[in-house]
């Protein structure tokens, strides 16, 4: 349950504008969901009109839509100038991963004897803590979770059901890590001899996840062969992503679903990269920079922008060649009308 006040004090941008200025909100639903003590976000006129209509307890809606909105005496109409950033405020307001993970008091949990856990937190079922973890104020440790020795938790993490988390990984504090990811399995190295065998070179680095980073389910990020993988500050990766070993992310990129990248590779701070999308071995790619979705990554990338496709182009360059592929056997058969035209070649079953 969250009082209105609460509410309006998270959010510096996040207005009172009409209706009680006091009441408990105990949850958050979609505008035709909504009623008495409810909240809901309205992006749209229609959605505001739906919320208002089933007399939402708290309804916020951005400032373009207060002049086409009727005063409701029993709704706190909130404005905002930005409601996408008052919803990534506001809502963990509501957010309480522990009673998602919640076990009864006596299932058991294995946890080492040198463990040092916060006695604020909190640890889910059958959780296996090893010997010298350590583990911040205020984290959740999620059902099935295996945390191998001398690993770090930091303070307000979430680390969800079935996460493995490999021997002397470090997470930051405020950090959340989804369902069946893996942190700090062994990178992808072999000596291959004459005969073409290959035998495994020892992965003896760590991993490195540093304040307020999120990583998505069934990730994996591998351990450095000797220094670390590091994955700096505010960085968000989304499903399915893979980080080779000795990988470096910078601060504050964003990592949509189906990344892959290569070993030692650097990534700058501030990038965007787009679902499914590939970074080779020894690249370093600098800040700022957007990169399509599907688009391959086998250079350096010194200047910032956007780029797109395989092989890597500016981004406007790339959705122009795009466009014409569609056209291309079009322009080849004109082609070949014209050269035949002026007595230079002639066509034959490539016309077909």
């Amino acid at each position: 349950m969250v009082d209105l006040q609460t509410l309006l004090r998270a959010d510096s941008q996040l207005k009172w504008q009409s209706g009680p200025q006091e009441m408990n909100l105990t949850k958050v639903v979609l505008p035709e969901q909504a009623g008495p003590g409810l909240l809901s976000y309205a992006f749209t006129l229609e959605w505001a009109q739906t919320a208002l209509s089933r007399m939402a307890g708290a309804l916020v809606v951005p400032a373009s839509l207060v002049a086409s909105l009727s005063e409701s005496q029993g709704t706190a109409l909130l404005v905002t100038s930005d409601i996408k950033h008052t919803m990534a405020l506001t809502l963990k307001l509501f957010d309480q991963k522990q009673m998602r993970f919640s076990s009864a008091p006596s299932t058991p949990v294995a946890v080492a004897a040198t463990a040092r856990v916060s006695p604020s937190a909190w640890i889910g079922a059958f959780a296996v803590i090893g010997e010298n973890v350590s583990i911040g104020a205020n984290s959740v440790i999620g059902s099935h979770t295996v945390i191998e020795r001398d690993s770090q938790i930091g303070e307000h993490c979430v680390i969800h059901p079935q996460v493995f988390v490999g021997a002397q990984t470090q997470i930051g504090d405020r950090c959340e890590i989804h369902p069946h990811t893996t942190l700090g399995s062994d990178g992808f190295g072999y000596a291959t001899d004459r005969k073409f065998r290959h035998h495994k070179i020892s992965q003896l680095g760590h991993v490195e996840i540093e304040d307020d980073v999120e990583i998505g389910a069934g990730c994996a990020i591998d351990r450095g062969a000797l220094g670390p993988t590091r994955i700096r500050r505010g960085t968000k990766i989304d499903n399915l992503s893979h980080i080779a070993h000795n990988v470096e992310v910078g601060e504050d990129t964003l990592l949509a679903a189906g990344f892959m990248v290569a070993g030692s590779t650097t990534i700058g701070s501030r990038n965007m990269y787009g679902g499914s999308c590939v970074v080779t071995d020894h690249v370093h790619v600098g800040d700022d920079v957007i990169v399509g979705g599907r688009s391959t990554i086998t250079n350096d990338v010194k200047t910032p922008g956007r780029y797109g496709g395989y092989p890597l182009q500016p981004l406007k360059s790339y959705l122009r060649n795009l466009a014409l592929q569609t056209h291309l056997v079009d322009i080849r058969k004109d082609l070949q009308r014209a050269l035949k035209a002026l007595g230079l070649t002639s066509t034959d079953s490539q016309d077909s």
